[in-house]
């Protein structure tokens, strides 16, 4: 079982690693401070999915990298449908940069952020569950 999360949790991240850079690179989308955050969130929980492998605690490492993507995805979202754009992607040259993701199958990439974020997220409360347990049984 955990072997298949462990799989899951690190295929999603590199999913969504993969995800944000095409659409930089390709796509030629400079990415905001938040999406930054999302990322780093993304490759640090998935670094930690495959250092599981060698040591399964270390999946609440993981699973604590996560929350500052989550929140920054939240502000996104917010930022993208407010009407006062409040300024969460800060200012470039002066300007009030406004938060916009573009669109894939026509949802925002930052709701399909939020979507990988929150699959890492319950594999991540899986596997710490276990980790948590198998921690208890050594003792």
């Amino acid at each position: 079982m955990v072997k298949i999360a462990r799989a899951t949790a690190i295929t999603v991240g590199i999913i969504g690693i993969i995800g944000s850079f095409y659409i930089e690179k390709i796509q030629g989308e400079i990415p905001c401070k938040l999406c930054l955050i999302i990322r780093y969130s993304i490759i640090l929980f998935t670094i930690a999915a495959i250092l599981s492998t060698l040591y399964l605690p270390v999946i609440f490492a993981g699973l604590i990298s996560l929350i500052p993507g989550i929140l920054s995805d939240i502000n996104l979202i917010i930022s993208e449908n407010s009407t006062n754009h409040t300024g969460f992607c800060g200012e470039q040259q002066g300007v009030q940069q406004v938060c916009s993701t573009p669109e894939f199958l026509g949802i925002k990439t930052s709701v399909w952020g939020l979507v990988i974020l929150s699959i890492l997220f319950a594999i991540a409360i899986k596997m710490s569950a276990h980790a948590y347990r198998e921690i208890g049984k050594k003792n």
